[in-house]
């Protein structure tokens, strides 16, 4: 709970600044436009996110007495390669089924008409501050809590489902759909996780999810105001299909490397 607590007080110390601070600045030297819009929110997340991870490492070293590192891996390495993996491997599934579900998202980004030198920005700064803020909810997730919850529940299923249930819960802000959708992903990256000792792939996974949501499939502002109870079943469905084929796919490469290393 007190590690909780240190960083919810370390990223809402930089909300603060941030509102009080940078946004007063931003907003009397630039005129607000989509783009500025969309950058200022990369920004803040990566400030935001790289806060609450100052914090967590904080009270890991002071008060848990333990290796940051451990967080990331069972071997306390961080493996580039599996975190680009999951980025790339996930790529092209969540582009083709958000432009099939989402397509009126995808010409809500068009009609922005950003300048191939602002997307590429929006990009490079979306992908940094993405990869923090996702990188960072797998630390948390799939990382520390999960390895806290697996010293009072011995059972994986039942420690699968609290984790992914609140990590679902954390993010039904979004609707109910959005509810769902987080349950099941956090599900499929817990098991992922279990099964490879890592939590890099996920966070590529991850990474690229909510990239490619951000940049090129943007929500109704106005519909985000609001609880959306509505459920898009096919969508729904699909997602669920095509992330436990994800699954299956991904168990299979994991298990073909680690006999092609074990041979070698």
């Amino acid at each position: 709970m007190a590690t909780v607590l240190v960083m919810t007080l370390f990223a809402g110390l930089f909300s603060l600044t941030f509102a009080k601070v940078i946004m007063p600045e931003v907003k009397s030297h630039f005129v607000k436009t989509p783009f500025m819009e969309d950058l200022v929110t990369r920004i803040a997340l990566l400030g935001l996110f790289a806060s609450l991870l100052f914090g967590l490492a904080i009270m890991i070293k002071k008060v848990h007495k333990r290796d940051v590192a451990g967080l990331f891996s069972t071997d306390k390495k961080f493996s580039w390669r599996l975190w680009w993996s999951g980025f790339l491997m996930w790529a092209p599934i969540i582009c083709l089924s958000s432009l099939a579900f989402n397509y009126n998202d995808f010409e809500r980004f068009q009609s922005f008409q950003y300048s191939n030198i602002q997307l590429a920005g929006l990009l490079l700064i979306g992908l940094l501050g993405i990869g923090v803020q996702s990188t960072a909810e797998e630390i948390v997730f799939r990382g520390y809590i999960l390895q806290g919850l697996s010293r009072v529940i011995s059972k994986k299923a039942l420690l699968v489902s609290l984790n992914s249930l609140i990590f679902g819960l954390l993010h039904m802000g979004y609707g109910f759909e959005s509810l769902i959708e987080s349950f099941v992903f956090g599900v499929v990256m817990c098991w992922i996780v279990i099964d490879s000792g890592h939590i890099e792939f996920v966070s590529g996974v991850h990474t690229v999810n909510n990239l490619v949501l951000i940049s090129f499939f943007p929500p109704n502002r106005e519909e985000l105001s609001t609880f959306q109870w509505s459920v898009n079943w096919l969508s729904l469905v699909t997602f669920i299909f095509l992330i436990f084929g994800f699954y299956m796919l991904v168990t299979s490469l994991f298990k073909k490397t680690a006999t092609d290393e074990s041979i070698h």
